[in-house]
């Protein structure tokens, strides 16, 4: 069965909508082949070593696909987004054992800080996908091919 995903229900953080970054992101993804994606996007805090905290990305996508048949994710160049200082843009590949792969249009904020003024590390390593069922994957990318 098909889906028809939008990037409409785009959120940055834990901020209103943006219609700026929605017509960046289709321009963005209208370069390349892909499913366009609605997606809720939070960041969330490893405060495990509170000197060097590391940023998690947490997605929410209106989908029902099963992100735990991802088997593979790459990360494009990141680019400067223009409607935010210190945001950027990068292309998520998600791969699956078959012959599919999807393309996730995601901004980020680069200039991240916790509640104290420490700066947050986020090179988009670790993962957190929910789709619309509500069922969770986790993804962690070890090294950039």
């Amino acid at each position: 069965m098909s889906e028809d995903l939008e990037i409409s229900d785009f959120y940055g953080g834990n901020e209103s909508r943006d219609e700026e970054a929605l017509i960046f992101m289709q321009k963005m993804v209208s370069t390349e082949v892909v499913s366009k994606l609605g997606a809720k996007v939070n960041h969330a805090f490893d405060l495990n070593h509170p000197k060097y905290p590391k940023a998690s990305n947490r997605v929410e996508l209106k989908t029902t696909f099963d992100f735990d048949k991802v088997k593979k994710i790459l990360i494009s160049d990141p680019v400067d987004y223009p409607g935010k200082k210190g945001y950027k843009y990068v292309h998520v590949l998600l791969f699956t054992d078959k012959s599919i792969f999807l393309i996730m249009p995601y901004i980020y904020d680069n200039a991240l800080k916790t509640d104290k003024g420490i700066n947050v590390i986020n090179n988009l390593n670790d993962w957190l996908f929910i789709n619309g069922l509500g069922q969770r994957s986790r993804h962690r990318i070890e090294q950039f091919d």
